[in-house]
């Protein structure tokens, strides 16, 4: 080989390696978010309240639908607990009361009026009324 077919590999090599990068940089530009939006809704994601399989069970077997401004005034009410450090929270809706384990975001169970007047709640650590 001599010098101008190693200098011609050479400038090929290093094409192929700008390409190689400038492709890879433009395959991740085009998959990626903004900033500000991959990490508000991964934050907003892990914010939002879960509904476990028994609360979730007991909303549907007593017909009992959240409204997005019940969802919204739910989710305020768990971020007001979780500013106050409690863990445990009973959280009072309307005519519903939910248990909320606060860390996990997880509605624990729920219930309506009937359910939940003059009845005694117990391993909280907290109450929220909404």
């Amino acid at each position: 080989m001599n010098i101008r077919e190693s200098a011609l590999r050479s400038v090929s090599i290093t094409q192929a390696q700008d390409a190689y990068r400038n492709n890879r940089t433009r395959q991740s530009a085009e998959n990626a978010l903004p900033l500000e939006e991959s990490f508000g809704s991964v934050l907003n994601r892990e914010q939002e309240l879960h509904f476990s399989g028994h609360a979730k069970s007991r909303l549907q077997s007593r017909g009992i639908q959240m409204t997005d401004l019940q969802m919204k005034r739910l989710n305020s009410a768990k971020s007001q607990a979780q500013e106050k450090g409690i863990r445990e929270s009973l959280i009072m809706l309307d005519n519903l009361a939910f248990i909320v384990n606060v860390p996990s975001n997880t509605v624990v169970t729920a219930m309506d009026r009937d359910e939940h007047e003059n009845k005694v709640f117990t391993n909280i650590d907290g109450a929220v009324i909404a």
